[in-house]
């Protein structure tokens, strides 16, 4: 009896354990009306829902129940300020795919790749990316991730209700991570970590002079704040990456591993063209609505 209930706790505890491992790779029964082949995976994006990256990734979603006519669906949520916790998620297997900045992947290969002198142009960084992508590879497969395709974000801002250079002497807002931190000491402010909540109170009230965040952002939030003044970092960029979790992509068929590496590429293309278009003329456009601009590059 003590030999049957011990086995009993044993094999209770395997089922927990690989319900952890794996908790989104499962056959969805919400629905009496759907086969017993649809698999639901999930996909987090690090970043708005209205940022080009974002799109990027519906896409990608979107190219993988198409060409799995429906087999495989990808459930998109969006979380911000919280990249560290989605690479762990990604390493053990907690979700499918995410979306990151290259700047929170444990990759010093990539950093070498986005800082090389001379990369500060989406072509030349994605040009030595897919020079280097076997170093990445390798690399980032020890963190049990695997790289799928790059996206292209806007160079970064800072945006303000007052005189760009006097917010720029002041303390700036920026999101959790240094790469935004890097960015504002270098203009020679103070960096101060503020949450999407009461980024738009603590700038009112004066608490920081300015708010650090992609130039795409800024263009799908400027009709919901006063603030007027926009400093452009030329050549600030720093591509965000769809990422896949190498433990359960490595569970999958051979022909869903190829299609997945299809979609992502799929996706890119249009993700960039997008992309493109949303930046062609970005300062006469601005400017079309009454913002001040001005331009400067980092020390």
């Amino acid at each position: 009896m003590k030999n049957s209930y011990f086995w009993g706790i044993v094999i209770v505890l395997a089922l927990l354990l690989s319900a952890l491992v794996y908790p989104t790779f499962f056959t969805d029964d919400s629905n009496d009306a759907l086969s017993e082949d649809v698999y639901v995976l999930r996909m987090v994006v690090a970043a708005d829902e209205d940022d080009p990256s974002a799109a990027g990734a519906r896409c990608f979603a979107d190219l993988v129940e198409n060409r799995s006519e429906g087999r495989i669906r990808i459930v998109t949520s969006y979380e911000t300020d919280n990249a560290q916790n989605i690479v762990s998620q990604l390493s053990f297997g907690g979700i499918d795919f995410a979306v990151l900045s290259c700047a929170d992947l444990p990759s010093e290969v990539m950093n070498e790749v986005i800082n090389l002198e001379g990369t500060r142009q989406y072509e030349q960084i994605e040009g030595c990316f897919n020079n280097r992508k076997a170093d990445v590879l390798d690399e980032l497969r020890m963190e049990q991730l695997l790289p799928l395709v790059l996206y292209r974000t806007s160079e970064s801002c800072v945006f303000s209700n007052e005189s760009l250079d006097e917010a720029i002497s002041n303390r700036i807002g920026v999101p959790r991570g240094e790469r935004f931190s890097d960015a504002v000491r270098k203009l020679g402010s103070t960096p101060v970590f503020v949450d999407r909540e009461n980024r738009y109170r603590y700038l009112s009230e004066g608490t920081i002079a300015g708010i650090m965040c992609e130039l795409t952002q800024y263009l799908n939030i400027h009709r919901n704040t006063t603030a007027d003044h926009v400093l452009i970092i030329e050549e600030d960029i720093m591509p965000n990456m769809l990422v896949a979790s190498f433990l359960n992509y490595g569970a999958m068929q051979m022909e869903d591993k190829d299609m997945i590496m299809e979609c992502a590429a799929d996706s890119y293309l249009v993700q960039k063209t997008e992309f493109d278009a949303l930046m062609t003329d970005i300062d006469q456009r601005l400017r079309e609505l009454g913002i001040i601009i001005k331009r400067t590059a980092l020390k």
